[in-house]
């Protein structure tokens, strides 16, 4: 049928399977970064003169932050491409449905 529309729903639904997937990984990520620390100790006396462990807490700091936003990026998207596939579905069985009750109705049949 010319003009028609169409969501492919498996495409769809894979692609949430891929986010949702990237999601747990980022996570995994983030969540190795947050235990990886720099004992005091090991920045040694130069190091620690020249503030190099204050560098690094508010570099890890940000690097944690935009983990924890890339992480929380991909599952909402992922969430939300999901629903948007179950919208779909239920919206095409319920079209369906009352195709069948007009075809009824008009006395016609999908025969």
């Amino acid at each position: 049928m010319a003009g028609e529309f169409h969501v492919p729903l498996a495409s769809l639904s894979g692609l949430a399977d891929q986010l949702a997937a990237l999601a747990r990984r980022a996570a995994g990520t983030r969540d190795q970064a947050m235990v990886a620390e720099v004992r005091p100790d090991e920045w040694g006396l130069l190091g620690y003169a020249c503030g190099l462990p204050m560098s690094y807490h508010a570099l890890a700091d940000a690097i944690h932050r935009e983990l924890d936003l890339s992480v929380s990026f991909l599952d909402g998207a992922a969430q939300r491409l999901a629903v948007t596939v179950d919208s779909y579905r239920r919206a095409d069985q319920a079209s369906v449905g009352r195709t069948d009750i007009l075809e009824r109705r008009i006395g016609g049949s999908a025969q």
